[in-house]
């Protein structure tokens, strides 16, 4: 696999127990994709917290 393919299947391999800590933690009901999502409230986006602790999580990644 390409290094790309390497790094994004590390990326999904921590993001999940990340994710389903903070939607345990913060009573999350329902997490969508932004791609698939039409609109909503800028408020309830989580990307940058989970972001956050990703990049703490694997800094050699270091996602923007």
């Amino acid at each position: 696999a390409t290094q790309r393919a390497q790094a994004r299947e590390t990326l999904l391999k921590n993001l999940d127990p990340i994710l389903q800590a903070y939607i345990k933690e913060n009573n999350i009901s329902l997490v969508v994709d932004k791609k698939d999502m039409l609109g909503g409230n800028p408020d309830i986006d989580i990307t940058n917290i989970i972001v956050e602790k990703l990049n703490k999580e694997l800094p050699s990644l270091n996602l923007k």
